[in-house]
């Protein structure tokens, strides 16, 4: 199982890094998430992908919390999206992604 992970600052409005894929260390998808939610901090929604058909499917999650700049003492609100995949094909400028649908 792989995480393609989207960080943003949010009170600056920008990307902090361009999406990225890794491997998860576990496919137990309860204890990812715990993990991510101890990492990134709390869950803020869930995350949805449109279906060709219309149809609306969650693949992740979008947790947010309160860092501190690496050069100043000043706070930003550090947004990361995350979605899961059962694969990851990196192709120029986009990722095709073979996504795990998660219940309600």
């Amino acid at each position: 199982m792989y995480v393609i992970e989207t960080h943003v600052n949010e009170t600056r409005n920008h990307y902090i890094s361009e999406p990225f894929h890794t491997e998860t260390f576990t496919d137990n998808i309860g204890e990812l998430f715990k993990f991510l939610q101890r990492e990134y901090g709390r869950c803020v929604s869930k995350m949805y992908r449109d279906l060709k058909d219309g149809s609306t499917v969650i693949v992740g999650w979008v947790f947010s919390k309160q860092r501190q700049y690496e050069d100043c003492k000043d706070t930003y609100q550090h947004t990361v999206w995350v979605e899961l995949a059962k694969s990851v094909t990196r192709i120029p400028e986009r990722y095709e992604v073979n996504p795990i649908y998660l219940e309600e």
